[in-house]
């Protein structure tokens, strides 16, 4: 990772909404189902709930 890269980046402040962003998708998906499980992926904008085997994951990839 080249440090100087890292802080021009967090410097420019270009992803700082980022995870804003994210939590709101993130709230957005979960309204319909009264919230997620744990563990609970969100794979390409699919939802994968609870413990999966690997095939279950690579599915939706």
């Amino acid at each position: 990772m080249d440090g100087g890269k890292l802080q021009s980046c967090l410097d420019s402040k270009k992803y700082a909404n980022q995870p804003a962003e994210d939590m709101a998708f993130v709230r957005e998906l979960a309204a319909p189902a009264a919230g997620f499980g744990t563990p609970t992926f969100f794979i390409n904008d699919k939802i994968v709930e609870g413990a999966q085997p690997w095939s279950a994951l690579e599915a939706v990839l």
